[in-house]
């Protein structure tokens, strides 16, 4: 009996190793994980920065004779000449409102050249200048679903909010009304549900600012 309490304090001592320290020790605290995850994806972002500036100061003549073999969907000349200039893979010119060659794709209904700009890591987030659209935006938009598919199956974000707050499956309806002739009935309704069918919702920004302000009108009409 006289060794009781000593027995004790090490029995203490030896689960507050086992279910104390050691659980405080095993994961840092989660916030630790956040910031990590903030700074790689700053980091990420900064170096799209860096190369889109580099592929924009490419020589004007380079970068449209390689979107020009884009619109005509000459994927093997595309290939060799992001071999000879890989660059040109995040390059702009104004005819798509500065978008890159996967934005590019998308205007002109090239599932082709759009592939393989996807598996040289072409950015699937990358915008345009005017909107700040997607590539996938503007595959609903222009009505082009091979497109919209490989963007998709890719991983794009299927609502993902340009400047104005709109979402691609609202760029494709907007699409519809306003270049109706630029794709058949069946190409956009495919692009439509294959936007829905992966989560993609209708939203538009300006809408919704001009009803809620419309609301306060009313609410401070006396």
């Amino acid at each position: 009996m006289g060794g009781g309490p000593n027995k004790r304090v090490l029995l203490a001592m030896v689960m507050l190793s086992l279910f104390g320290c050691g659980r405080d020790d095993a994961s840092p605290p989660p916030a630790t994980h956040v910031q990590g995850g903030q700074e790689q994806e700053a980091q990420a972002a900064a170096r799209r920065a860096k190369t889109r500036a580099e592929a924009r100061a490419l020589p004007q003549a380079q970068r449209e004779a390689f979107f020009h073999a884009i619109e005509a969907g000459e994927a093997l000349t595309v290939q060799q000449m992001l071999d000879r200039q890989p660059l040109l893979l995040e390059a702009s010119i104004a005819k798509f409102d500065q978008g890159t060659p996967l934005i590019a794709t998308a205007w002109t209904n090239q599932p082709t050249v759009a592939s393989v700009l996807i598996a040289r890591g072409a950015d699937l987030e990358a915008q345009d200048d005017q909107r700040r659209a997607t590539a996938l935006s503007w595959a609903g938009y222009w009505g082009s679903p091979e497109v919209a598919k490989l963007l998709i199956d890719a991983g794009a974000k299927v609502n993902h909010a340009d400047a104005q707050g709109v979402t691609p499956l609202t760029h494709t309806l907007q699409g519809m009304k306003d270049a109706p002739g630029r794709a058949t009935p069946r190409e956009r309704n495919t692009a439509r549900e294959l936007i829905v069918q992966h989560g993609g919702v209708e939203r538009d920004g300006n809408a919704e600012k001009q009803k809620t302000e419309e609301t306060q009108r009313i609410d401070a009409a006396p």
